[in-house]
């Protein structure tokens, strides 16, 4: 990754996974853990590390990065969020400290410590307007709580840390958790016919 540490060294690439417990974290950990390039330095879980909590993140944040796993850390995935967007509308303080304050802390303790950091962000920071597909240099315009806060959390990485990579993505499934393809395969069996937007 550019701007992180210098590598010259054969060794795996080590990542800590933040937001182990959540749908695209326990696939990302389960990944690394299978990839001989790479090495699962740490993979914390909201009972480890609650970005809900902002009188604790920082000590928090600063103890997980001073521990023996992650030494010789090279770059940090955040794969943590406050997802369910309908909640967010009436939840917008928690989604503000999570999607937004959170990465930000995190931001400036691996800029501290010259680690790189993959934030995973949302293609709600777009408004859907656009005829089309979006690309990296659209303008965001987010039209709900959960976008703006994301994008929120977007602009406090990129103003806080050089070695940085952020990934906007949309619509995950796994094995784990509810998500749509599950949903969709449940209520097929439930149901004769279903209607969805």
């Amino acid at each position: 990754m550019p701007g992180a540490k210098n590598r010259i060294d054969p060794r795996p690439l080590r990542v800590g996974v933040i937001g182990a417990g959540g749908q695209l974290g326990r696939c990302l950990t389960r990944a690394l853990e299978a990839s001989p390039g790479y090495a699962l330095a740490f993979a914390t879980a909201r009972s480890e590390l609650d970005l809900s909590r902002p009188d604790e993140l920082e000590s928090g944040l600063a103890s997980l990065l001073r521990s023996d796993a992650a030494e010789e850390l090279d770059v940090v995935v955040n794969a943590a969020a406050h997802t369910k967007v309908d909640a967010c509308e009436s939840e917008a303080e928690l989604a503000y400290q999570v999607n937004a304050l959170a990465p930000g802390c995190l931001a400036q303790q691996l800029a501290a410590h010259d680690l790189g950091f993959v934030h995973v962000s949302t293609d709600y920071v777009f408004d859907g307007g656009k005829a089309t597909p979006y690309v990296e240099v659209d303008a965001v315009n987010p039209q709900g709580i959960y976008g703006k806060s994301k994008a929120a959390g977007e602009d406090a990485v990129r103003d806080t840390l050089g070695a940085h990579v952020i990934v906007r993505t949309a619509w995950l499934y796994s094995p784990f958790g509810q998500n749509f393809v599950k949903t969709m395969l449940r209520l097929a069996r439930e149901r004769d016919a279903v209607s969805v937007v």
